[in-house]
């Protein structure tokens, strides 16, 4: 990726690219032709001992001759040559503009929210240490549960629409080979057990700590394929959503397919 001086650069080196285009394309023009035939032969009438001495001043006559008769070509093809550098200016311009359209893609894709599933959360049994020691056990947990999310973006999110359902492995392996986990669920092709349509803000995430979304209480069961999907939006009103796989187990919940990876927006 080029930096900003790198673009500038380039920026320039383009203009100057375009000027030495314009001046070449002037020397081929009648009318600068003209220009040095006329001086030349100007020369040869007043031609002085003095002149055919130094290299020098050929170098300068011919400097002279290059920019006057450039400014012949311009006096001639006034109208051209302004056509021509409007179009060059629309051209610049409209570069300006998709240039500043992709940083603010990019703006936005670094900014933006990133919610997506952050596993259940029960009530604590016991003497169990508060917090999310990173050896926690689930079986230190009982109900009810409730699912959490993370934001692993750098603005708040707007979770707008939750809805999850569960089923046997076989039967959730049979169905996912033939269509994404988003499609399967709007076609009804996987049974939804809960919508939730109540908006929530999810901070970002911090210390990889999850928010609850208290809305949501799942079943823990062990053995069905706990699915579902998560639909969002960002500060700057566009809409996204994240999916998930799950299964549980005595100690621990694990995810299954790459559905957090694929089947995300």
């Amino acid at each position: 990726m080029l930096t900003k001086r790198s673009k500038e650069l380039l920026g320039w080196c383009y203009i100057a690219l375009g000027i030495a285009v314009i001046l070449f394309c002037g020397t081929l023009t009648p009318s600068y032709q003209k220009c040095v035939t006329e001086r030349a032969q100007s020369a040869a009438n007043q031609k002085t001992e003095n002149s055919q001495q130094v290299i020098g001043g050929r170098v300068i006559d011919r400097t002279a001759t290059f920019w006057r008769c450039e400014g012949s070509v311009a006096d001639a093809n006034g109208i051209l040559i302004t056509a021509i550098a409007t179009a060059l200016m629309a051209i610049f311009t409209s570069q300006l503009v998709v240039a500043n359209r992709r940083q603010e893609r990019m703006a936005r894709t670094h900014e933006r929210a990133y919610v997506i599933w952050g596993g259940l959360y029960g009530e604590r049994r016991g003497n169990v240490t508060p917090g999310l020691p990173p050896n926690r056990n689930a079986a230190d947990y009982g109900p009810p549960w409730r699912m959490m999310v993370h934001n692993f973006g750098r603005t708040p999110g707007f979770i707008t629409h939750v809805r999850w359902g569960k089923c046997g492995r076989d039967e959730f392996d049979r169905k996912i080979a033939t269509a994404s986990l988003s499609d399967l669920l709007k076609a009804g092709a996987l049974k939804i057990i809960e919508e939730k349509t109540i908006e929530a803000v999810t901070n970002p995430t911090v210390n990889y700590q999850p928010a609850t979304y208290r809305h949501v209480e799942m079943g823990r069961e062990e053995g069905p394929v706990y699915y579902g999907r998560i639909d969002y939006q960002d500060v700057f009103r566009d809409k996204h959503h994240s999916t998930f796989a799950v299964i549980h187990t005595k100690n621990a919940t694990d995810s299954i397919g790459a559905f957090m990876v694929t089947d995300w927006s």
